[in-house]
């Protein structure tokens, strides 16, 4: 049984998962986006749950409202905790930024004057993995994000 949080933002996944035969539940979760129950060392109940970012809110100052209330409320909550990252960026090869797709360009993300550095993105995602103990996962849109979660 996988319990997808019902607010805006994650109900979608219940549509995309359901080919997967898995059953589902809409429901409002405390934290994460999906949560279910799977196995942990000797078959024990191992409490999961997903959470789903786009780039931008893993970006100052969004992220910090992750980190401060999100990711502690998520480490209590689940015994592992995976957080996928939907998003495409790429670096830009001169400038050590990071870009992402606006229409058929790429374009470097920036909060007001400042660049946000590929390596700074990089390294955020390195200290959740290492760091905090969270599964990082990539996907470049819905369909891949419910194929990570089913697998």
């Amino acid at each position: 049984m996988m319990f997808i949080d019902r607010r805006v933002g994650s109900r979608h996944l219940k549509a995309l998962v359901a080919p997967s035969g898995i059953p589902t539940v809409l429901k409002t979760l405390a934290f994460g986006d999906l949560a279910f129950l799977g196995k942990g060392p000797h078959d024990e109940p191992w409490p999961v749950g997903v959470e789903l970012k786009h780039v931008a809110e893993l970006l100052p100052p969004a992220r910090d409202r992750f980190a401060t209330f999100q990711l502690p409320g998520l480490r209590r909550a689940y015994r592992t905790v995976v957080v996928i990252v939907e998003d495409v960026w790429r670096l830009h090869a001169e400038s050590g930024t990071l870009e992402m797709p606006r229409g058929a360009q790429w374009k470097r993300i920036a909060f007001g004057k400042t660049a946000t550095t590929f390596h700074a993105f990089d390294q955020f995602l390195l200290d959740l993995a290492c760091g905090a103990g969270v599964i990082v996962l990539v996907s470049r849109g819905p369909r891949e994000t419910a194929a990570r979660i089913v697998s």
